[in-house]
């Protein structure tokens, strides 16, 4: 059986988690700036380097908007590099489900993270792809997660602001996001059961694989690699 893991904290507690556990260097948020925009405003892209290597830093809460803007920002530079990284807690489904082919349309490959622009440096630092952020890094032609990203899924639920809707509307419109969730699972290549482990977990939970169902869910690219051991016995956070 699948190994599931739950994150029963919302987002916020997911954050703070990680600051305690140091997986964002206080040190490092003394002496930088984030790169990009506030993860509170809608998703901005930016390029960055270290010096060696260049990518598309693209942090922010997805729109409806992200994915044009995204094309948009490309179509603005004469040689864009071949990999973004992405840093958000998700946003509007839909516009998760864009901006990932919009990311397979360019042939960008797609990491976790957030880049830390200091005086004489820029550092990548721990990120999270969250709700439709981790949707849109399955359109990643080459997907890795390394050290510096976490994924989480959780299950499809209306936006706020829906008292107007009646409960068979919401009925519809959630079953018409399932399936578009599931065709697009397809069209990028990951495995269908990735819905179903997502649709297990509530508003305030997140699915957050690891080990061997990266690659079996196709969640990362490359071979896949089964290790029983390391499915029945999970890190824990």
């Amino acid at each position: 059986m699948f190994l599931v893991r739950l994150m029963r904290r919302n987002l916020l507690g997911v954050l703070l988690g990680f600051a305690l556990l140091g997986l964002f260097s206080t040190a490092a948020a003394a002496r930088c700036s984030v790169a990009a925009s506030s993860v509170s405003d809608g998703m901005t892209f930016s390029v960055v380097s270290d010096g060696s290597t260049r990518w598309i830093a693209a942090q922010g809460r997805i729109t409806a908007e992200s994915a044009a803007r995204l094309e948009q920002f490309l179509a603005g530079l004469s040689d864009h590099p071949d990999t973004i990284v992405l840093h958000s807690p998700g946003g509007r489904l839909m516009g998760g489900l864009a901006l990932g082919r919009a990311i397979r349309a360019a042939g960008l490959a797609t990491r976790i993270g957030q880049a830390e622009t200091c005086t004489a440096h820029i550092e990548m630092e721990p990120g999270l792809c969250a709700s439709s952020c981790a949707y849109a890094f399955l359109g990643g032609v080459d997907r890795e997660l390394g050290d510096t990203g976490i994924l989480g899924f959780h299950r499809i639920y209306p936006a706020a602001g829906q008292a107007h809707v009646s409960a068979a509307e919401l009925a519809d419109a959630t079953l018409a996001a399932m399936l578009a969730v599931r065709r697009y699972l397809d069209e990028m290549g990951a495995h269908p059961h990735l819905a179903e482990l997502a649709d297990r977990v509530g508003e305030h939970q997140l699915f957050i694989p690891r080990g061997p169902l990266l690659s079996v869910l196709g969640i990362e690219t490359g071979p896949v690699i089964l290790a029983a051991t390391e499915m029945a016995e999970p890190a824990r956070l």
